[in-house]
């Protein structure tokens, strides 16, 4: 599995250092910060809207239309829509909150269905978002399952050191399409690191929305475009930070 980005404290025997549970009660904190990063979120699903195209990546296409190999997502939304019925945007929805698949496979699905990239863009995130506050929960007000639960966190972050974790890193975590991250582990994370609800919430979306338009940019630009999207959230992110420790000095 590749590297995941240096966020996490790790202690030398291997147990997580957690911090204490936040005592925070509003639904999202109300720092200029915060504000900066759901305004920059929302102009991003607004901007993805309006100039995304609607087209089936033809690649895509041709491939189910000469019967080559089907990914995972595809096999699992081709299932599930014929044996259910369901419309293209409940199955898209699906896919996308399962454990494996999630957003990186619901994206490449909801375009091969033939979903405008915005629509799929909407659906794959919300899709995605849907088990998390349950997974909090569960964890959270389940001791013996976060036991079951931890080594294989700890193993995931063994090769992380660095700073401790808050929604930022928990954000950048999801954000990274790739295999191992992603919602479900985010949550599982922000659990173990007994986080608050609203900082695991926030870290949780907005890696959601981040890796949504980097698999977005991946089908309808290519790599170049997926880069170019990262690129742009790396140094979103990287300015956060910066501006975080400023505030602190």
């Amino acid at each position: 599995m590749s590297t995941i980005p240096s966020l996490f404290k790790i202690s030398g025997g291997g147990n997580t250092s957690r911090p204490p549970a936040s005592s925070t009660t509003s639904i999202l904190p109300s720092t200029p910060r915060t504000r900066s990063v759901v305004a920059w979120a929302c102009a991003l699903a607004t901007l993805l809207f309006i100039t995304s195209a609607t087209s089936v990546p033809r690649a895509l296409a041709a491939a189910v239309e000469h019967g080559e190999h089907l990914h995972l997502g595809q096999r699992v939304a081709k299932t599930i829509g014929t044996r259910t019925g369901w419309p293209n945007w409940v199955t898209l929805m699906v896919i996308s909150a399962l454990p494996v698949v999630e957003l990186r496979g619901g994206v490449p699905v909801g375009l091969w269905m033939g979903i405008p990239a915005a629509q799929t863009f909407l659906l794959a995130c919300l899709g995605n978002l849907i088990p998390v506050p349950l997974i909090l929960l569960v964890l959270r007000n389940t001791p013996w399952l976060m036991e079951k639960v931890t080594p294989v966190l700890e193993k995931k972050l063994k090769d992380t050191t660095g700073a401790k974790m808050n929604w930022q890193a928990l954000a950048i975590f999801v954000g990274v399409p790739l295999p191992g991250t992603g919602a479900w582990t985010g949550a599982a994370i922000a659990a173990l690191f007994k986080l608050s609800y609203a900082e695991s919430f926030l870290g949780i979306v907005v890696g959601i929305l981040s890796a949504a338009a980097i698999m977005t940019a991946l089908v309808k630009a290519g790599m170049w475009g997926a880069i170019a999207v990262g690129g742009g959230l790396a140094v979103f992110f990287a300015a956060q930070q910066l501006g975080e420790r400023n505030g602190k000095k």
